[in-house]
């Protein structure tokens, strides 16, 4: 049979009256993902948790919160060797700190204490506060410095974490390693003076949820370029400072 007949006009003008489609703007994700390394392995992951362990006087709640925290960290860290994450805890104190974490510096070979003597106090005398409060950076230098993970994870020391935290991190970070996280945290309130880390994890998920940002992770190499000022320990808004200077770095990611 013969060919029928082609289209005199295959390609015709388009109608001058139509309305162009638009085009939605990229979002950075998708350009993110297009240009993205392979995710790391698991193995390839590690971090160092930097803390600032201290004297709490008579506070006996303060006492049992900072225990827990530091008890859930040996237990977390251990489980996420068990799958092959490095996790090295930086216990950044005043020297007249440094012996209440002795107990678990002792007991376990990846913590380490390294103290410094600079207080807000010393900088700004005129801020009059009973107790020595150290800067932010000071204590983020100090796992910067002494550290050897790739992330560097900062938490206040009533901040417990659950077994798989690290772990957690390790797989959000394989796929988004340049985006810092504030993890969540759930609060247990009116527990009496048994309650412990083994009493958190059994009630894992059933704590009231809380809006305050008290853990962060982020790479480590970041330290340096933080522009932190005069942010200290113990005074509301430090959890603002930081997360806004994070964000200067990952472009509000």
């Amino acid at each position: 049979d013969p060919d029928p007949d082609p289209d005199p006009d295959p390609d015709p003008d388009p109608d001058p009256n139509s309305t162009p489609t638009q085009v939605r703007r990229q979002h950075w994700f998708t350009k993110w993902a297009a240009q993205a390394e392979p995710p790391k392995r698991v193995e390839q992951m590690s971090f160092t948790h930097v803390i600032n362990p201290f004297k709490p006087g008579g506070d006996v709640e303060h006492q049992r919160a900072q225990a827990a925290t530091l008890d859930s960290i040996v237990h977390a860290a251990a489980l996420a060797r068990a799958q092959g994450i490095r996790v090295d805890v930086v216990c950044a104190v005043f020297p007249e700190d440094a012996d209440v974490v002795a107990p678990w510096v002792q007991a376990n070979s990846n913590f380490k204490v390294v103290t410094f003597n600079f207080s807000v106090n010393d900088l700004l005398p005129h801020f009059n506060h009973e107790l020595r409060l150290p800067f932010l950076n000071t204590i983020l230098y100090a796992g910067y410095l002494h550290g050897e993970g790739e992330y560097l994870t900062y938490s206040n020391v009533d901040i417990g974490v659950q077994p798989p935290f690290y772990i957690n991190l390790a797989r959000q970070l394989q796929v988004m390693p340049d985006v810092p996280i504030s993890a969540i945290r759930e609060e247990f309130e009116h527990v009496g003076p048994s309650f412990n880390i083994e009493s958190a994890i059994a009630r894992r998920g059933s704590g009231l949820n809380h809006p305050g940002h008290d853990c962060w992770t982020f790479p480590r190499s970041w330290v340096p370029r933080l522009v932190l000022g005069f942010s200290m320990v113990g005074v509301s808004m430090i959890a603002t400072d930081l997360m806004q200077a994070l964000h200067a770095i990952s472009g509000c990611r």
